[in-house]
């Protein structure tokens, strides 16, 4: 694997850590990677709220920021890590466990199938 194709991959990993955990929607759902040659990408684009997580809304600030700032920041602190040969292993080991644990469960369906409207499909 290439150094991009590397960090892409540690970079879903710290994206899914990152974002927030209500529904688990995001974490299992939302947050995909693209690896080309020269670029390396994470996107948020199954998930049709995220401009509302990250940038808040009246009712709602919790999230707000949590790309720009955490998840940004953490990535840049991984390449740099990297490119300088002091990335700590054992400590990314562990943060890829606890975001390995994330599975869905009756409710985070039922709740992702009540936000995009699919109530009816849902069973008590």
């Amino acid at each position: 694997m290439s150094f991009i194709s590397d960090i892409t991959v540690d970079a879903e990993v710290i994206a899914k850590k990152v974002a927030p955990k209500d529904t688990l929607n995001l974490v299992l759902n939302g947050i995909s990677k693209r690896v080309t040659e020269d670029v390396g990408e994470i996107n948020y684009d199954n998930v049709f709220y995220i401009e509302y997580l990250e940038e808040g809304t009246k009712n709602y600030e919790g999230a707000q920021g949590f790309i720009a700032n955490d998840t940004v920041n953490e990535i840049k602190a991984l390449i740099y890590a990297r490119a300088n040969n002091q990335f700590d292993q054992d400590s990314f080991a562990n943060t890829k466990q606890e975001v390995s644990q994330y599975k869905p469960t009756v409710r985070t369906n039922a709740r992702y199938l009540q936000s995009i409207g699919g109530e009816s499909l849902v069973s008590e």
